[in-house]
């Protein structure tokens, strides 16, 4: 075979993988980014949304007037735990266990609110306004899971266009792209 005719093989070839290469480039950091960062506090639902039955809407305030879900700050946290008695599956009074005593000696104490990660974000070019999801009649568990079972909240579903659009055809829901993107 000529040189011009390797070149010119070897360069089909490389027109042919690159697509793929880059396909699969593309799939990887997506997957990667909806990794679930540990959270800088040791925050378990089960305790909170089983265990003890608190509705999604109290800590997560303003999720059914906007577009977030809001975190609770340091202080809502401390405006239960500070008047909890009882002892728990610790054994021990609710003030007394290793966790609250963090919260009050490192946020409490230092009036510091406490960084979450996200567990759900979206990219900037879409919208979800939880407002219109939950005045529509969805429960938080169709799309966030059984998150009152999870002590470390995972991903339900990672939200992707097809499964929201598929969602919304199911419900009779607006596809009209604008509904979801600015």
């Amino acid at each position: 075979m000529a040189p011009e005719q390797k070149l010119l093989a070897s360069i089909r070839s490389i027109v042919l993988i690159a697509p793929i290469i880059l396909m699969a480039t593309f799939i990887g950091v997506y997957q990667y980014s909806w990794r679930v960062k540990a959270q800088p506090f040791p925050f378990n639902h089960k305790y909170h949304a089983g265990d003890r039955g608190i509705d999604c809407k109290y800590c997560h305030r303003g999720t059914d007037k906007g577009y977030m879900a809001g975190v609770p700050s340091v202080s809502d946290c401390w405006a239960c735990h500070q008047n909890l008695t009882d002892k728990g599956q610790f054994g021990a009074p609710v003030i007394e266990r290793p966790d609250v005593q963090r919260l009050l000696k490192d946020y409490v104490e230092t009036k510091k609110e406490i960084k979450w990660y996200k567990v759900y974000d979206m990219p900037e070019h879409v919208k979800f306004p939880h407002k219109a999801h939950i005045n529509a009649g969805l429960q938080c568990t169709e799309c966030h899971g059984k998150v009152e079972n999870m002590p470390v909240v995972q991903m339900n579903q990672v939200p992707h266009m097809g499964w929201c659009v598929g969602c919304h055809r199911q419900k009779n829901a607006p596809v009209d792209c604008t509904v979801c993107h600015y």
